[in-house]
């Protein structure tokens, strides 16, 4: 097996490992900012129960920025 054949695997699985980490840290950075907000309002992480979630928030940006094309 030469060099380019063997490293062509590895590189697939590196990437697809590293766009769903990135979408986990994006996820995680998300709720994180949340609760740091409602910990300097509040004193408590969870101050809105009902916060709009991670996808909700992908989704509008999403849409605004495809209208600001």
């Amino acid at each position: 097996m030469n060099r380019s054949t063997s490293i062509g695997p590895f590189l697939l699985i590196a990437l697809a490992v590293t766009a769903c980490t990135s979408e986990s840290v994006k996820r995680g950075s998300y709720e994180a900012l949340h609760q740091k907000q409602c910990m300097d309002r509040t004193g408590t992480p969870n101050c809105e129960p009902g916060h709009e979630s991670y996808d909700a928030y992908k989704k509008d940006r999403e849409a605004v920025l495809k209208k600001d094309q």
